[in-house]
């Protein structure tokens, strides 16, 4: 039995290339249990501030986004076929829990109450009220704004593209085929 080596990043390093599939797993699990605990605070707000509302979700989008890279990206350079399964797996859990994220109407209600609220807008300098607005946006254009049975066929949809491009990407990255070209067919490249 080899000895294993510590998965802990070296100081400063982004990517830890390190990871084995249960690390993998329990980083999906945390990054997915912490956002489900952020979003039901959030859609609990009686008094829905910026504050209260959109600074939680923007700071959760942001602090979970370089874990979310690095636990995806294994699957594309690892050559270990366990994590790079793995690293899959995450991101099709992921995508999924950020689809029905994207989706939750209580959520998007109390975006909406601040997106609304003439005073607390008028608080905001542009920054922050362009974060509210593209907040506001996108979860209209994730469907919020339609109508339930529409909203249930758009994130079915949704789901079966995020499959698919997942699908897509491990035939790729599995994938070894070659094609072979003469110079003359490479000429103009």
């Amino acid at each position: 039995m080899t000895a294993q080596m510590s998965t802990a990043p070296a100081k400063g390093t982004v990517l830890n290339f390190n990871l084995g599939p249960e690390e993998i797993t329990r980083i999906t699990d945390r990054l997915i249990s912490n956002g489900k605990a952020i979003q039901d605070r959030v859609a609990t707000q009686s008094s829905p501030t910026f504050a209260n509302v959109v600074v939680p979700l923007a700071m959760r989008e942001n602090e979970q986004s370089s874990e979310y890279y690095l636990i995806t990206f294994l699957q594309n350079v690892s050559i270990d076929k366990d994590v790079r399964d793995a690293s899959t797996m995450a991101e099709e859990r992921l995508n999924a829990f950020e689809i029905e994220s994207s989706m939750r109407e209580d959520v998007y209600a109390v975006v909406r109450a601040v997106f609304n609220n003439a005073s607390e807008m008028d608080k905001l300098g542009a920054e922050d009220r362009r974060l509210i607005e593209k907040m506001e946006l996108s979860y209209r254009r994730n469907g919020l704004a339609l109508s339930k049975d529409k909203r249930e066929r758009l994130g079915s949809i949704k789901k079966h593209l995020s499959e698919l491009e997942t699908r897509f990407s491990r035939n790729v990255n599995e994938g070894d085929g070659f094609e072979t070209f003469t110079r003359e067919e490479l000429d103009g490249l």
